[in-house]
């Protein structure tokens, strides 16, 4: 068995062990930039042919920018099977809508990396400043609502970061999987993009968590809370590929780098999921080994395989995320009762207030607002005759029976 061939065919005798069959050769090729063909391997190409074929149950594999530059090269890498012409990606045709594409992934990886640390920044001196045990104290039921709010919106927000941090590990170990799988048959794979991508992500939510303590207390009314808040979420999943800005929403297409990544699995093209699960196979590869050899070496090449497991670091940064959001999620907790909030008392929602819990208040607003009326009505009277007076003066009319500087 040569190493481009697991399937047990012979190679042809005059290729070398990195060219496959004059069958294969002929069935399957790649095309270069510049216009030649090269054989590739075998089962990453009938592999990524089945992917592309019907729906399958298979789960889909979401990703973001810093996964697709990791598969860039062979995402977007043409395949030819007969007349059929495979891709992983599906980039944009005219190079200047691509180039377009390309500014706006830069664009939006360049605010990931500025806006936490910009608000960090701007806000942790004045949120050790806002420290007062005592300034709830003072705060009277319209004020209560902004805190609450406040409140809410910072527990949540640090409990997605969590959340998101979870999935976003759970999805990490398919695609490093895949990422070491296509490396170990020659494909070229970014790997040092999945562990910025795991990086740049636990970044975003531990330092957007820190300023969110200081941004949303700093709100003086309702409306400044829930935009800062909504905003501070935005930036978070701009990355994605389902974000608002999904500039690679008809790029990436999920379920098809799913079934990809299915059908290298299904047919052993991938490593296995984690190193605990080799060495529990050890005593089968032992009895492998001496009852087939074959299947014994294949054993060994897999452990080989996974002995520099690239989901390691990507497991270690989300886990120091995840401890740092877990102690903010309870530093969280009692906020409202050691922060002083900014939040200004609020005279309309205190009106709408007495009207919900006192009746009574409907009428005495009814006979205030008559007799403020009235008095309203007769102030603008007596101003508009003022105005008049003062207008025949001036355009020097004579008013007859009044001293000049009396009307004046």
């Amino acid at each position: 068995l040569t190493p481009n061939d697991s399937q047990g065919r012979k190679s042809h005798p005059r290729s070398g062990p990195n060219k496959m069959s004059a069958r294969a050769v002929s069935d399957t090729r790649v095309v270069d930039s510049d216009g030649s063909e090269d054989s590739i391997d075998d089962d990453t190409v009938v592999a990524l042919r089945a992917a592309i074929g019907p729906e399958s149950a298979a789960d889909t594999l979401d990703g973001n920018i810093y996964k697709f530059f990791a598969f860039l090269d062979f995402g977007t890498e043409e395949r030819r099977i007969g007349e059929a012409t495979l891709q992983l990606f599906s980039p944009p045709s005219e190079l200047l809508t691509r180039l377009i594409m390309y500014v706006g992934l830069v664009s939006i990886i360049m605010i990931q990396l500025i806006t936490p640390i910009a608000l960090f920044g701007a806000n942790i001196f004045e949120l050790v400043g806002n420290i007062d045990l005592g300034a709830w104290k003072e705060y009277d039921s319209t004020q209560w609502f902004v805190v609450i709010l406040s409140w809410a919106f910072l527990f949540s927000f640090i409990l997605y970061c969590y959340n998101g941090l979870s999935c976003d590990h759970e999805n990490m170990k398919k695609t490093c999987r895949l990422a070491e799988g296509l490396a170990n048959r020659g494909q070229p794979v970014r790997k040092w993009m999945l562990v910025a991508d795991a990086l740049i992500n636990s970044y975003v939510a531990v330092f957007l968590s820190i300023a969110m303590f200081a941004v949303l207390y700093n709100e003086e009314d309702a409306q400044g809370v829930v935009m800062d808040a909504l905003a501070l979420t935005f930036i978070l999943s701009i990355d994605d590929i389902a974000s608002d800005l999904g500039f690679l929403a008809d790029v990436w297409d999920s379920g098809k780098v799913g079934r990809f990544y299915a059908e290298m699995d299904r047919r052993g093209l991938l490593p296995p999921e984690a190193d605990e699960n080799v060495q529990e196979d050890d005593s089968d590869v032992e009895a492998a080994m001496l009852a087939n050899a074959v299947h014994a070496a294949d054993k060994l090449q897999k452990k080989a395989m996974s002995a520099l497991n690239l989901d390691k670091i990507p497991a270690r940064i989300y886990g120091c995320a995840q401890v740092v959001l877990l102690f903010l999620l309870l530093l969280s907790i009692p906020t409202p009762f050691y922060l002083t909030s900014a939040a200004r008392k609020d005279p309309h929602l205190h009106r709408l207030l007495d009207y919900v819990f006192n009746p009574s208040a409907w009428a005495n607003h009814s006979a205030a607002q008559a007799m403020a009326g009235n008095v309203t009505a007769a102030a603008d009277a007596a101003t508009h005759v003022g105005r008049r007076l003062f207008r025949e003066v001036v355009e020097g009319e004579v008013i007859t029976g009044k001293q000049l500087y009396v009307e004046i």
